[in-house]
């Protein structure tokens, strides 16, 4: 059966209305393109619940390689769903809270604002900084 505007819909399949946590992907992703029920924000609200508990496992010994999957697929979902107003204002509130090897990782895949200005974000720290002055004075030896 085809809805109005050539959606088609999907009556066999089962309707996912929650962000699995074994599987928050394929859960996600599921709810954010369901056509029988808007679970968009439910989809983004879970989801930022997921990133913020596996974010905590991850300071308890688990590496943020799952986090940032998850965040690089919320941050999609938002953009396509035009909620980036709720990646932004999720972001702003707990980037003082993220452990700085994610804000490094975030930084790497460009995971900034989507209507915010990224400066504060992506200015590098006097440490990179100084980093960077050796390895020019030393190009200058060169």
């Amino acid at each position: 059966m085809v809805a109005a505007g050539g959606k088609k819909f999907h009556f066999d399949e089962e309707d996912i209305v929650h962000v699995d946590p074994r599987d928050p992907i394929t859960s996600f992703r599921k709810m954010v393109n369901n056509n029988h029920m808007d679970l968009v924000s439910r989809a983004l609200s879970e989801m930022m619940e997921c990133i913020e508990n596996r974010v905590k496992l991850a300071m308890a010994g688990e590496k943020f390689e799952q986090v940032v999957i998850c965040l690089t697929e919320l941050r999609v979902a938002c953009t396509t769903q035009r909620e980036e107003d709720a990646w932004d204002n999720w972001l702003a509130r707990n980037i003082d809270t993220l452990p700085s090897e994610l804000i490094s990782q975030i930084k790497e895949k460009g995971l900034g604002y989507l209507k915010r200005s990224n400066a504060e974000l992506f200015r590098p720290d006097s440490k990179q900084l100084t980093v960077l002055k050796q390895e020019l004075e030393m190009d200058d030896l060169d």
